[in-house]
């Protein structure tokens, strides 16, 4: 059975397909965007809170992700399904928190817009996720 085959290894000085595909520069792009959204909470806030760098956690994760994902085919496939798994758990944390926040009537201005930061970054990586998927797929049958 060919499903059974594992992919043959490509030879040496074959171009790295995975550090041409877009979705390891999504993960790198949102995680530096959640950095900068968390470095930039702790700074404006008064109240120094180590909380302010939750997205900034997230946003690592990303970045180490599409920095694995960059080193070849079968590490693209693991490390952005991990990334596109990480982008969901921030979208839900950070729109939950929000929600949250709202519902009891508003905490600091700074605060739900890190949050509000956070959850958009998430999503927009999700969906930019969902279609690099689909693209592979499509390209994958297409080869076929």
């Amino acid at each position: 059975m060919a499903a059974d085959r594992p992919a043959p290894a490509a030879a040496p000085g074959a171009p790295n397909v995975a550090a041409a595909d877009p979705a390891p520069f999504y993960a790198l792009g949102a995680g530096a965007a959640l950095v900068a959204v968390a470095v930039a909470g702790y700074l404006l806030s008064e109240v120094k809170s180590p909380t302010a760098f939750i997205p900034g956690g997230f946003g690592l994760v990303l970045i180490v992700c599409g920095l694995i994902a960059r080193t070849g085919l079968k590490a693209l496939k693991i490390a952005m399904h991990i990334a596109a798994l990480v982008g969901l758990l921030g979208f839900l944390a950070g729109a939950g928190r929000l929600g949250m926040v709202l519902a009891k009537g508003g905490g600091s201005t700074l605060g739900m817009v890190s949050l509000a930061a956070m959850a958009v970054i998430c999503a927009v990586f999700l969906v930019l996720c969902v279609k690099s998927f689909r693209d592979a797929r499509k390209r994958r049958e297409a080869a076929v």
